[in-house]
């Protein structure tokens, strides 16, 4: 009897072991940079078969995703039949906001509102009220000073109009930060086959391409005009140390989605990786190539020899 007691007690305490340690692994944990929004924190798990997602209720099948695709704009429709991943984060996103509106209006006694009303009063009522100051205004405006929007004015002539935009990219990032964050109040599930697959393609992007590499990559998404700032910098980056660093340009007009899934919200924005794949530094605004290099020594790249002295 001692000895079967015993044996219990070995399996039990062996069991209470395993469930410890199964824990549930999210998707940002797994596939760290292959989103920036709510399916961050969602949960890899076996669905049903042709089951990508499900959260509170809703379910979104294969084919469900595929007539999703299929209603975006003409000209983000090519990238996003490439980033499934995009129109599933986008829709669930969007009906978890739009749950936590109503929720929000059934308290205040808001009604008569369509959905889109709803969404915006409820982002209001989350957002701060930002204030800026000259201080500010006047730092965003020597980082971004080749913004096609400042017209090459001095920033005395449009201080206001810059601190208007510093406004409101706080809070753009603010709203961002509240739906990107969806995923933490609310439990999605998330197929893990489903998502090794995406992970598969997403993985041919030459971002990543770059990241796992197994160098050092330095990434600036702009485009042209508004960032022209960054070109020299770039080139320089690619004629100085391009063996031993990943020059990467990423022009989100034209690949929008996928600086979406990075979470390029404005631009210029500067993502510095070492060789192992960490994210060292992300930073938004204009770098000269002295910044740069002494951003990846902080984090403990050091570029500073060059190609001509190796």
């Amino acid at each position: 009897m001692k000895t079967l007691l015993m044996a219990i007690t070995l399996i039990a305490a062996v069991a209470s072991c395993s469930a410890a340690e199964t824990v549930a692994t999210t998707v940002a944990a797994e596939y760290p940079y292959i989103c920036s929004g709510a399916l961050r924190d969602a949960v890899l798990a076996d669905l049903a078969d042709g089951t990508v997602a499900q959260c509170e209720g809703i379910t979104v099948t294969q084919k469900d995703l595929e007539a999703l695709i299929d209603t975006s704009p003409a000209s983000t429709l090519e990238e996003v039949r490439k980033f499934p991943i995009y129109a599933l984060e986008q829709y669930l996103t969007k009906r978890l906001i739009l749950i936590e509106a109503n929720e929000w209006a059934k308290a205040k006694g808001e009604k008569d509102s369509t959905d889109d009303q709803l969404v915006q009063k409820y982002l209001d009522s989350k957002t701060p009220k930002f204030e800026v100051s000259d201080k500010e205004a006047e730092e965003f405006y020597n980082e971004h000073v080749g913004m096609s929007a400042f017209g090459g004015l001095p920033y005395e002539q449009i201080k206001g109009a810059v601190a208007y935009v510093v406004r409101e990219q706080r809070i753009s990032d603010a709203r961002d930060q509240l739906t990107g964050s969806a995923g933490k109040r609310h439990k999605i599930v998330v197929s893990a086959s489903w998502m090794r697959a995406e992970h598969e393609r997403w993985a041919k992007n030459p971002v990543e391409q770059a990241r796992l590499s197994g160098k050092p990559t330095y990434v600036n998404f702009g485009v042209n005009g508004c960032c022209d700032h960054m070109n020299p910098v770039t080139q320089a980056l690619q004629l100085e140390y391009g063996d031993k660093l990943n020059v990467v340009f990423v022009h989100v007009g034209e690949q929008a989605i996928l600086g979406e899934l990075y979470g390029i919200n404005t631009i210029p924005i500067q993502l510095l990786f070492d060789k192992n794949g960490k994210l060292l530094v992300r930073h938004v605004g204009n770098l000269t190539k002295e910044q740069v290099l002494a951003k990846f020594a902080e984090g403990g790249v050091d570029l500073s020899k060059g190609n001509k002295n190796d």
